[in-house]
Parts: C-alpha cells; structure tokens; sequence
C-alpha cells in the first residue's frame, strides 16, 4: 500500500555520505575536476552549482559581452534548458525533435541554423543519443558553438565515446535524478579556447544544506519510503515546473566529495539500467502491448543509457485505465509542454520553423523506470500495466 517507485534514482548510500564528510576537506573540487577532465576529454572543467547553471555559462559565452546571444534549442527538452538560456539573457529560436529517435530533426535544424545562432544546444533526452556525426554536419557551417547538454546521459556512449565528451563544451548534471549526483551541482567541460566561460561569482552553497539533502534523500530515496514525499504536493516530485534561472555559483565542496565517493557506484548503477532496459524490451516484444508502443533506441554506434525507458504511446498516460496506479510503479508522462510554449519562451523567442514533433512527443511520450531498485517483479507488473493501456494500434 505505502510502496511507491521511484522514476528515476541516483545512488547515495550512507558509508559513500560519510566518506565525503570526510573528504570535504581535502579539495574535493579540484580532484573531481581533473577526474572529469580525464574521463571526458575537457580542456577546462568549470564546477557549478547545477546543470543549468553550467548551461547558462556556455550560452553566455557563446556571443560577445557587448552582444545578446542567440540560442538554438529543441523543441522539447527539460524545461531547465530554457532556465538556462533564460539565466544567459539569450533569445531562443526552437528546432523540432524527431518523435520516433528523439534526435533534432534535420531539415528544422538546418533552417535554424540558416538564423546563424551564436550557439546550438543538443539535448540527448532520457539517455539516448543521438547521430553526433549528423548534427555537426548541419552545425559546424553556421559557426555556431556546439552545447551538449549530457545531463541525462550518464552511462550512453556514442561510437565509445561517452555523452558528455562530444560538444565543443558539453554539460553535466548531478542532481538527485541523473544516476551520478552529489546531491546538488553541475559541469561545463570546455574543448574549444573561443568560448572560454566566466567563473561563478555567488558562493557555494553551505556545506550543512548539502548534508541535509543529501541525508534525505538516502532516507527516502527508496520504493516503501519514496511514497512520503511524493504525496505532499508542495514537493511537486515527478512534476515538471519551469524554474527561473539562479546566478550562477560554485559547487559546493562537500557536494564535490560526494560526487566523488559515489562514482563507482554509479557507474554500477548505469550498467544495471542499460540491463534492466534490455530486459524490459525484450517482455513487451512478447507481449500485445508490444502493438500500441514504438519505443525509442539509439541509432546505429551508439548505446542508450537509459535514465529512463521511454516509448511512444499513442495515447499517452491517457491510455491507462489508471494512471494514477501507473504512476506508482514508476511510470511517468514526459514534459509536459512543448519549450516554445513556455511563457519564458515566447518572451524572448524568434520565429522559427514549425514544431510538429514536439508536439507530438508532449501527447505521446511515456516512460518506464530502469533503475536498481526496480525488481523483477517491478518489471512484469509494469509490463502488464502497459498491456492494459486502452485502444491499442500500431502506429
């Protein structure tokens, strides 16, 4: 009755939480700058204190100081990558996205590039990436700075190159849900000298915060326990709200050691994902749910890391009988608005193509949990969920 699953899980445990208490005074910043330099290729490593934050960085940097930038953004993505073009003081353009890959669409790419934006942003969605060979062919004409928002890749390669190592400057989340977190924090992995990015100014969040979240969310962080949270509303977990950008500040030290302390098992935890993906694709397959579903996989030399499993459903979440008992195994609706909608948006937005794809994806995309606390019960009761989603047919 009071088990309730968690859509997306990042692993803390409490000897990883002790041991970056104890490695907070040990320049845990530093260290995980270089650890990261080395695993994705960087030139420079600027530590934040979010993924967006990193993300308002790079598209700051993107344009002269004199000079409001520019941004090319999918169509549908997280909403923090408006925040985060928002926080940089950019206009947007919006390029559709591909339902069936999620990958940019490329006529609608190379007609906002046409606008020669002083940056485009790349944002492989859920773990899957996208044909990185095929956007630079698009971009690298207009001149536009390269920004690979890898804050949900963790664990997906693409030719073996691990998302987060492919942008001319690409950023990476820690946050609570992206599979490696410290509770808080982010990264902008710099490749290229032309778009070097300022330095946060606003200080680091207190040590004792990051303590607190870190500690809750080991505590709740966990099928018989998460159902608590996620019934106060105020908390809004599983909900998509669009939240106003932050100045951006460093990474906290202790969040830095926590990072550090949790690697290996995140990096154990993303093999369990890809695993339990692969398990989960292979029941539909065998199953009459199967018919009303087109689930999304990574192209040819490339390998998902599946945050989550997403799929398209023709009816969405509305094809569940329940939704609400779906939504307690885990599965989950995707944004919930297409980012050209967002108020923020149509603000500082220029005409662009249409975006027939992103629309589609608001109504259509749905995903399933394939994190290490999902069972194997867990797996075939959300297979039979699916199967009970209401007027099957093939796309």
């Amino acid at each position: 009755m009071f088990r309730r699953q968690l859509p997306a899980y990042s692993p803390l445990t409490l000897p990883g939480i002790l041991a970056g208490i104890r490695g907070a005074r040990s320049r845990p910043r530093q260290r995980l700058a270089e650890l990261l330099a080395n695993r994705y290729r960087a030139r420079r490593v600027v530590l934040t204190g979010s993924g967006t934050q990193a993300l308002t960085l790079a598209l700051r940097a993107s344009a002269p100081r004199d000079r409001q930038p520019l941004v090319a953004l999918p169509a549908y993505a997280c909403y923090d990558v408006v925040s985060g073009a928002v926080g940089a003081d950019a206009r947007m353009v919006f390029y559709d996205v591909d339902p069936p890959t999620l990958a940019p669409d490329s006529g609608s790419l190379e007609e906002v590039c046409a606008l020669n934006p002083d940056a485009v942003v790349i944002a492989p969605l859920y773990g899957v990436p996208v044909d990185w060979e095929a956007v630079r062919r698009v971009v690298t004409p207009c001149g536009a700075l390269l920004v690979e928002d890898a804050a949900q890749g963790l664990g997906a390669t693409w030719h073996g190159e691990p998302l987060g190592s492919l942008g001319d400057v690409s950023v990476l989340s820690f946050g609570r849900g992206k599979g490696w977190t410290g509770g808080t924090g982010g990264a902008l992995l710099e490749r290229t000298a032309e778009a070097r990015a300022a330095l946060p100014r606003a200080p680091a969040r207190s040590g004792l915060d990051v303590a607190a979240h870190a500690v809750a969310q080991w505590l709740l962080g966990r099928p018989r326990a998460y159902w608590l949270p996620a019934s106060l509303p105020w908390l809004a977990l599983g909900e998509t709200e669009y939240h106003p950008p932050k100045a951006p500040e460093m990474m906290p030290e202790l969040a830095a050691a926590l990072v550090l302390a949790h690697d290996r098992e995140a990096r154990r935890e993303s093999e369990t994902r890809k695993h339990n993906a692969t398990e989960i694709l292979e029941i539909l397959a065998t199953s009459e749910a199967y018919d009303s579903l087109v689930p999304i996989r990574a192209p040819a030399g490339g390998e998902a890391g599946y945050l989550r499993l997403p799929v398209l459903a023709s009816h969405g979440m509305d094809g569940f009988p329940d939704a609400d008992a779906a939504r307690a195994q885990g599965v989950m609706p995707g944004y919930p608005r297409a980012l050209p909608d967002l108020p923020a948006s149509r603000e500082r937005a220029i005409a662009g193509p249409p975006t027939p794809g992103a629309t589609r994806l608001v109504r259509e995309v749905i995903t399933l949990p394939t994190h290490g606390l999902v069972t194997s019960a867990d797996k075939a009761q959300v297979v039979e969920t699916m199967k009970g989603m209401a007027q099957p047919g093939r796309y």
